[in-house]
């Protein structure tokens, strides 16, 4: 056996060895903290809370720079009050046109319909779940993980554009929120290992 080959054996061993390990440390460490804020793992919605987005717009009908804020739930809209049995509450949910990312907080729909509100009624509380991209299949996973929990006295439902022609989710509400159904082999990989962070971090990259 020659040395050229024994030296390519001990490094197949060497990293068949330490390659589970730095896997290993990469979930722990992914789980600890994920630099990667994806919206979607798996079958469940994922929203960030408390952070700001700075956008560029891309018409001269836009402003120049666009804030998006996602309050302490991931909403864009203010935080909800103590006493939310007091208050009446409300919550948008629906697809680009509801979530709004060309319009910064306060220029919204949602923003003006609470300043509307307000004028009739005190305590109030409006806010703004949007999804860009997403029909009534993914809506329902909101409804169920993050709008239900909070018991809304009401919802408004601003849909209907996503769903015309279509009886079954889209690309959109499979990939990102239903989850993966097709025994293809790697449908059935994906599927498997949605419960990994790190193959999940690498799925949606």
């Amino acid at each position: 056996m020659s040395n050229r080959f024994r030296a390519l054996m001990r490094g197949v061993l060497l990293l068949s060895g330490t390659a589970p390990f730095c896997l290993l440390l990469l979930e722990l460490g992914l789980r600890v903290y994920n630099p990667f804020h994806f919206r979607v793992k798996g079958n469940k919605i994922v929203l960030t809370a408390n952070r700001v987005e700075l956008y560029h717009g891309s018409s001269p009908k836009f402003e120049k720079l666009i804030t998006v804020t996602r309050n302490s739930l991931g909403f864009r809209g203010p935080d909800p009050p103590e006493n939310r049995d007091a208050t009446l509450s409300v919550i948008a949910v629906g697809g680009s046109t509801t979530e709004c990312r060309s319009m910064s907080d306060q220029a919204m729909w949602t923003a003006a319909l609470g300043r509307n509100l307000a004028e009739r009624f005190h305590p109030v509380w409006v806010d703004n779940a949007g999804l860009n991209g997403h029909s009534t299949f993914a809506h329902a996973v909101l409804l169920r993980d993050h709008v239900i929990p909070l018991h809304p006295k009401v919802v408004v439902f601003h849909i209907g554009g996503m769903d015309q022609g279509h009886t079954a989710p889209m690309g959109l509400d499979f990939e990102r929120i239903s989850g993966i159904h097709s025994w293809r082999p790697w449908d059935l990989l994906v599927t498997a290992g949605r419960s990994s962070e790190l193959f999940m971090t690498g799925y949606n990259l």
